[in-house]
C-alpha cells in the first residue's frame, strides 16, 4: 500500500514541472535532468527505508544507503552547477563515504 502511495507521488512529481526551469539552453536542461534525477532516488531511498520500518527487515538496509550516497552525489553535482563548490566537494565527499558503508555492509 505505502510502495503504491510513493509511486504515485513520484509520478505526480515528476510529471509537474512546476519549480523547473524552462526548457532553453543546454544548462537548464542539465538543471532539469539533475532534479528529477534527485526526485527519483530520494523516492527509492524513501521507499526502501518506509519497507525496512514496517517490516523491521533490514535485508535491504545495505542497498538504501547505496542509493543515499547516489542522491548524495547528484546533490553535489547540483550545488557545482549552482557555483558552490565548497558544498559540492562536502556533498561528494559524504557520498563516497556513504557508498564505501553500504559495500561493507552487505
Amino acid at each position: 500500500m505505502w510502495i503504491l502511495i510513493g509511486l504515485i507521488i513520484v509520478v505526480i512529481t515528476v510529471l509537474s514541472n512546476n519549480g523547473l526551469p524552462r526548457k532553453g539552453n543546454k544548462q537548464n536542461e542539465e538543471i532539469i535532468e539533475l532534479k528529477v534525477l534527485r526526485i527519483i532516488l530520494s523516492a527509492i531511498t524513501l521507499l526502501l527505508a518506509g519497507y525496512g520500518m514496517f517490516t523491521e527487515s533490514f535485508v535491504l538496509q545495505p542497498v538504501m544507503i547505496f542509493f543515499l550516497g547516489l542522491l548524495m552525489l547528484v546533490m553535489g553535482l547540483d550545488e557545482f552547477n549552482k557555483g558552490r563548490k565548497g558544498f559540492g566537494y562536502l556533498c561528494i565527499a559524504v557520498a563516497i563515504f556513504i557508498s564505501l558503508l553500504s559495500f561493507f555492509l552487505s
